[in-house]
């Protein structure tokens, strides 16, 4: 068994564990730092003699900083992804309103036409 059988095995525990369904945020997160850490590539010197410290920390940093990147904007599209079920929410009630000031209308013009023309 190697590494990728490992992960997948792993998440897969965790979704029955969680109880999560298949079109969760979560695991299209999971999705993408999997993308990420198989595409990740951090430079070092060939050979060890001359990786001296700096180097490293170098790219240890640099490391931090695309993990905070991805962090932000895994947070951000999470967050969007919660305000849809508002945003339905909140056309649904505009479609209501609108549809109770247009049957509104429609009577009170209809109220109009019959006492104004017959």
């Amino acid at each position: 068994m190697n590494e990728a059988d490992d992960f997948e095995r792993a998440v897969s525990e965790w979704k029955h564990k969680y109880r999560l369904r298949d079109d969760d945020p979560v695991l299209a997160d999971m999705e993408l730092l999997k993308l990420f850490f198989k595409n990740v590539k951090i430079e070092l010197p060939a050979d060890s003699e001359s990786a001296n410290l700096i180097e490293v920390r170098a790219a240890i940093q640099q490391l931090n900083q695309l993990a905070r990147d991805f962090s932000k904007q895994t947070r951000e599209l999470i967050q969007e992804l919660r305000e849809v079920p508002k945003l339905e929410r909140r056309l649904f009630a505009g479609r209501t309103a609108g549809f109770a000031l247009t049957a509104l209308s429609s009577a009170v013009a209809g109220i109009l036409i019959g006492k104004y023309l017959l």
